[in-house]
């Protein structure tokens, strides 16, 4: 590496960007200590992204967008004149307790490239993830960024001999920090530039982002089909492969097909055995299936790996976190499930010891109305409960079924947070059903049926209310459509055979 008159190493800080106005002065302002040159390649900003860069001292280049990231990463890099690069999305930005580190790399003279520890910030889902990527490397003229969308400098790190090593480097990434409505346009956009990519290009590493990119836009049929596709090569990286067959065994176990959910997600855990999401899904098969044990030994098993990952400064490239609160609403789930009441007051007692002192606004309304339900008190009209989650919905139905306890006082209370939960027209239909409330519970039972209709529970129910309401023309059409729907569903097949003789000989 060439050292400038004062013997020190430079540093680039590369970016492309358009329309990042929102993000890019908190993207700059984090890096300003450790740069000693910026530059930014705009592909057609209409805002003040450019006005912004250059405020800070940019090198700016306009470049024509031709549909291909790494063109523009590529042309970003010949503009660079430092001796590392280090490159950043503008909705990124660099944790300050990483500053040191980042100087001195840069002020020693080696050919390395270090990976940096990426932190998704998703305020949304409640989940952050976790990965680690080399944005840190030499500027040596033979490497270049590989792949339309989702582009990589790792492929050509490996071609060129450079080593890659782990380094403390945090980046805090806001770009998954999006409403499910913005996340889907985004997604949109990438996979019309992967579908491109793949016609020219039909490698694992494409398949499995095509996967990805469905699974987001909740296309299971077309994600299933390209994980498929991916996991064959077993080549493809660990967290890759974990990653395809665990949501592989989601789309299985929407289909009810539980061989084929419990295989893929055993072949996940086999390949990353550090990721918590994989052991929670797990408990949740165990739990459908009875298996008591096993599932609270997965609960468990997710608590040891999230406060493993805390002190973990191991390789990975991507791991989904699970926050505590979380984990402990899972266990009081399963306790009330398999009518564990010893288990149930344990990790009641912990959520409220470990959780409370949490930011989170929902917390102490979760717990006061458990507290409510528990001793068959009216839910206090002060809770707003607005902020609550269908996890939580879960367990207080739970509750209210294990305790006897009359239903109509709280669900008319639920129903202002939870119309739109498919869980809450579920359970409240079955209720109303079990009640003799027909006309209400055929209401209630249609529109869960509207909000998911992969559940098969729900058409046997609706089902159920045609008959006591002597319908039989209606039940008679609507067996045919549960049979049609769920006609590779063997388990349910004798099922619906034996409803048909039934119905069609009477």
């Amino acid at each position: 590496m060439d050292k400038n008159n004062y013997g020190l190493t430079l540093l680039t800080l590369s970016m492309i960007i358009k329309n990042e106005e929102k993000y890019l002065e908190r993207c700059l302002s984090s890096a300003k200590e450790i740069t000693d040159e910026i530059v930014i390649v705009d592909t057609g900003s209409t805002d003040n992204s450019k006005q912004i860069a250059q405020s800070f001292g940019a090198k700016t280049f306009d470049y024509k967008w031709c549909n291909d990231f790494s063109a523009a990463r590529n042309f970003a890099l010949e503009k660079s004149t430092g001796d590392w690069i280090l490159y950043l999305d503008a909705d990124e930005e660099i944790n300050q307790h990483s500053i040191p580190e980042i100087q001195k790399i840069k002020n020693t003279k080696q050919t390395k490239a270090f990976n940096c520890k990426i932190r998704n910030v998703n305020e949304f889902t409640g989940r952050e993830s976790l990965m680690t990527y080399p944005r840190l490397f030499p500027n040596i003229k033979s490497l270049a960024f590989q792949g339309k969308v989702h582009e990589q400098i790792l492929t050509s790190l490996k071609s060129n001999n450079i080593k890659i090593e782990n380094s403390n480097i945090e980046i805090i990434h806001y770009g998954y920090n999006l409403s499910k409505e913005d996340f889907k346009k985004k997604a949109e956009r990438n996979l019309k530039l992967l579908l491109d990519e793949y016609a020219c290009n039909k490698s694992p590493y494409v398949e499995f982002q095509i996967g990805q990119t469905y699974n987001i836009l909740e296309n299971g049929e077309q994600a299933a089909k390209y994980f498929q596709l991916a996991v064959k090569d077993k080549n493809l990286e660990r967290d890759y492969l974990s990653t395809a067959h665990r949501v592989l065994s989601h789309y299985y176990l929407e289909k009810m097909n539980m061989d084929e959910a419990a295989n893929h997600i055993e072949k996940s855990i086999q390949y990353d055995d550090r990721q918590p999401v994989s052991f929670l899904h797990r408990a949740r098969l165990n739990s459908l299936t009875n298996q008591k044990e096993k599932c609270f030994s997965d609960i468990e098993k997710v608590m040891n790996v999230i406060y493993n990952l805390r002190e973990t400064t191991d390789e990975y490239l991507q791991i989904i976190t699970i926050s505590e609160e979380e984990v402990f609403c899972e266990a009081i789930k399963y306790s009330l499930m398999f009518d564990e009441t010893e288990k149930f007051k344990f990790y009641f007692s912990e959520y409220e010891k470990r959780c409370s002192n949490l930011t989170l606004r929902f917390i102490p309304d979760f717990i006061d109305i458990i507290k409510s339900i528990a001793e068959k008190k009216k839910i206090p009209t002060e809770i707003s409960g607005c902020k609550l989650e269908e996890r939580h919905l879960e367990i207080f139905v739970l509750l209210i079924k294990k305790l006897n306890v009359n239903y109509e006082i709280y669900f008319s209370v639920f129903e202002n947070w939870f119309n739109k939960s498919f869980l809450f027209n579920k359970e409240y239909g079955m209720l109303l059903l079990a009640k003799g409330e027909l006309e209400l519970a055929e209401e209630k039972l249609s529109t869960a049926q509207l909000l998911n209709d992969n559940d098969p529970s729900v058409y046997f129910f609706l089902l159920s209310v045609f008959i006591s309401k002597n319908q039989i023309d209606k039940a008679k059409k609507h067996i045919e459509k549960i049979g049609f729907k769920f006609s590779s569903n063997n388990r349910l097949l004798s099922k619906i055979n034996m409803i048909k003789e039934k119905l069609f000989h009477t």
